[in-house]
């Protein structure tokens, strides 16, 4: 068997715990003593321990923490109501903004952003064919100086 000594209370006092070995050498679980040994060899008592307090002592902090929790959420909640509220505002404005538009004004628009963006296609399509005569211009300036 083997005995080992671990500190393990913080009165300063230690545990001595037992392990054994079985037949075939496996070592078995510690046994913990039922007391402890203070370094002098007198055996320490320990403070009995309250658990019912502890326990209300849990309670107390998860009953705050709930409480604590549920405010967080009622914040965000109205937090939330507000941002809410401001869209909707904007989206009745931007509603009532389209509403007052015209239809004429509207088809007037339409048509004037088709005319901008087919001149931008064709000014695209213009400066394509440049470079492409001009690089044709190139080649067959190459091959009339090659044939001279």
């Amino acid at each position: 068997s083997k005995v080992t000594k671990k500190n393990l209370q913080p009165a300063g006092s230690y545990q001595f715990r037992v392990r054994a070995c079985d037949a075939m050498g496996h070592w078995l679980p510690f046994t913990e003593t039922p007391v402890t040994i203070r370094p002098d060899g007198a055996e320490a008592t320990l403070p009995p321990v309250n658990h019912l307090a502890h326990i209300e002592a849990l309670k107390k902090q998860r009953d705050e923490l709930l409480v604590e929790c549920e405010r967080k959420v009622a914040g965000a909640r109205q937090e939330f109501a507000v941002e809410l509220a401001e869209l909707d505002r904007w989206k009745a404005r931007c509603e009532a903004a389209e509403k007052a538009i015209d239809p004429a004004e509207k088809e007037r628009c339409f048509l004037l952003a088709k005319q901008e963006a087919r001149k931008d296609v064709e000014q695209e399509a213009q400066v394509k064919i440049a470079i492409v005569m001009r690089n044709a211009a190139a080649d067959i300036r190459d091959k009339v100086n090659a044939a001279e």
